[in-house]
């Protein structure tokens, strides 16, 4: 039998040490229990048992199957298990139950008889027709098991056991294995899994019954708690069980409106995926929540579980379903996302996340893809995308979402963040992000009572997209712009793609354009008047204030003048325009 120092045995055997005194929590020595059968063990148990210290080594000499009353097994006593037996509690019956009660000073041993290798016996197996009221573990070392169909020393289905203060080592599987349903019952804590091929495996909507409290899993050939992928339909929270966990397989959150389903995840924990495996929120129209909060100092972190590279992974897409207050993102980090039919490491198809000191990296597509009207909550900043295929993509009527503040979204292969195109209908504002904006065609459509006006900020760049423009008031709707750069800090309009005449289309005026609100100041116009445009800046009936601009390399004229216009023109400078500078 395998002896580990951190169990805190005696040296020389388990037997010794647990016939060396010490009452158990009813001040009963381990000798005054005596044992109703044994010591040799085979079959089928139909009424109650107890093995007992008194006749130590007891042995199983087959397969034995608890199937009615309750198998107690009292402190210090020792078991030897034949290759290839097990024990079955609840298999075949219901209601059976099985209560090992050692102590700290008089632990229970289940080991393998003949052989001290991994799999050497099946382990202990719970099934769910099993009495819960009467399923308890306590201060035991289940050693050498895993083995004959079983995978793991501890195989539960279904039911809901008190594990505590137990080591599970030596195991050729799982040092537990929990599936069906099956729980981690109140009072469970000290887990010990060492020396087995992985610490163990549980469902997604069970994993938050793993009790962290005195866990110590790192030392096994993986060392993970690896959970099998399903749906969550209920709050649930996880903590740092010291190891990450593993979602084998795509997990859902779906709740309800009235109870949504969300996970909470407690700082220092890492989640790790497996290949091609998301994790999806509303993804069906249920109700959900993801409460990441991690610290400056125990981050985290969503990352890949089998290969470290871009696109190992779907990352973490949320719906419109999601109870916005309930999704929160601090000291996150989330990388190797953006593979198998997703755009980025984080993808919102409406929901609204708080999004704050939360790095985005390694994703094969985009850091983040936001659309149907997603956005960045009023709170987000600390925003991290980097090393990513692009920096991130949203929608023109959320552009104004993305956070400013002490963002960081270069380093990627294009640094960029491409604008969805599309209608704003309400008045917004653009800051300096860092990297250009990179939008498609988009409208500014407002009301003659509201207008939409979209005010950009010192600094910030729009690069279009190829044959893309900026149109102001084309289908009616009351809009203006306000570019609001500096000398130092010019806002810009340029190409993405390639820096020649005619990339894109332009900046157009038309003659819902509200005039009053349409400043542009230090700001530089190019690269324009492809795609049926006439000029970097058309104006049909429209009469904007232009001042300290630069308007160059554009296919046609600088500026387009058409129908009524009558800008107002101070400082403007020309270069490089096909067709001339003003066509007046």
């Amino acid at each position: 039998m395998r002896l580990f120092p951190a169990l805190g045995l005696c040296l020389a055997s388990i037997l010794a040490c647990s016939s060396g005194g010490g009452a158990d929590d009813s001040g009963r020595d381990p000798s005054d229990y005596v044992s109703t059968t044994g010591p040799d063990h085979c079959g089928t148990i139909t009424a109650s048992e107890e093995w007992a210290a008194d006749l130590n080594p007891h042995t199983i000499s087959c397969s034995v199957y608890v199937d009615g009353g309750t198998l107690t097994i009292r402190p210090g006593t020792e078991i030897l298990v034949s290759n290839d037996a097990g024990l079955y509690v609840s298999y075949r019956e219901t209601g059976a139950g099985l209560v090992i009660d050692g102590t700290e000073s008089a632990p229970v041993s289940l080991s393998g008889a003949s052989s001290s290798e991994r799999g050497a016996w099946g382990g202990i197996f719970i099934y769910d027709a099993a009495n819960d009221d009467r399923l308890s573990i306590q201060h035991a070392t289940i050693d050498g098991a895993g083995g004959y169909y079983s995978y793991g020393n501890l195989h539960v289905e279904g039911a809901e056991p008190v594990v505590a203060n137990v080591t599970l080592s030596g195991s050729e599987e799982a040092g537990f294995y929990f599936t069906g349903g099956a729980r981690f019952a109140e009072g469970s804590e000290n887990i010990t899994v060492v020396d087995s091929a992985w610490a163990g495996s549980m469902a997604v909507d069970s994993a938050d019954s793993f009790p962290e409290s005195g866990a110590d899993l790192a030392n096994n050939d993986d060392p993970r708690i690896w959970l099998g992928g399903g749906d969550v339909t209920e709050s649930v929270a996880w903590g740092n069980p010291g190891v990450p966990y593993v979602i084998a397989s795509t997990m859902y959150l779906e709740g309800t409106a009235q109870s949504p389903a969300v996970l909470t995840i407690e700082p220092g924990v890492e989640i790790q995926a497996a290949n091609d495996v998301g994790i999806y929120l509303s993804y069906r129209g249920g109700a959900s929540g993801l409460l990441a909060e991690g610290a400056a100092n125990e981050p985290i972190v969503f990352t890949a579980g089998e290969m470290y590279e871009p696109g190992a992974w779907s990352g973490i897409v949320a719906h419109d379903a999601v109870s916005d207050a309930d999704f929160r993102l601090n000291y996150v980090t989330i990388e190797y996302g953006g593979g198998y039919y997703t755009y980025s490491n984080l993808e919102s198809y409406g929901a609204e996340p708080s999004v704050r000191n939360t790095t985005l990296s390694g994703s094969e597509e985009g850091g983040f893809y936001f659309t149907d009207g997603a956005r960045f909550a009023g709170d987000s900043g600390m925003l991290t995308s980097t090393g990513n295929a692009w920096a991130g993509s949203i929608g023109c009527d959320a552009s104004d979402s993305v956070p400013e503040a002490d963002a960081d979204l270069d380093g990627n292969d294009i640094d960029l963040v491409y604008v969805q195109g599309g209608d704003v209908t309400e008045s917004a504002a653009w800051g300096d992000i860092g990297v250009p904006y990179a939008p498609a065609t988009f409208y500014l459509e407002g009301t003659a009572g509201n207008p939409t006006v979209l005010t950009l900020g010192a600094g910030a760049t729009l690069a279009f997209q190829n044959d893309a423009g900026l149109y102001v008031g084309y289908r009616g709707g009351a809009a203006g712009l306000a570019a609001e750069g500096t000398e130092g800090e010019p806002v810009t309009f340029t190409a993405a793609e390639s820096a020649e005449a005619g990339a894109w289309t332009g900046v157009m005026f038309y003659d819902a354009t509200d005039d009053a609100a349409s400043v542009l100041e230090n700001v530089v116009i190019e690269y324009a008047g492809g795609y049926y445009s006439y000029g970097n800046l058309s104006l049909d009936d429209a009469s904007p204030t232009v001042t300290s601009a630069v308007i160059r390399h554009g296919e046609e004229w600088g500026i387009y003048l058409d129908g009524d216009s009558n800008p107002t023109l101070t400082s403007v400078s020309y270069s490089d325009n096909a067709a001339g500078d003003i066509n007046r």
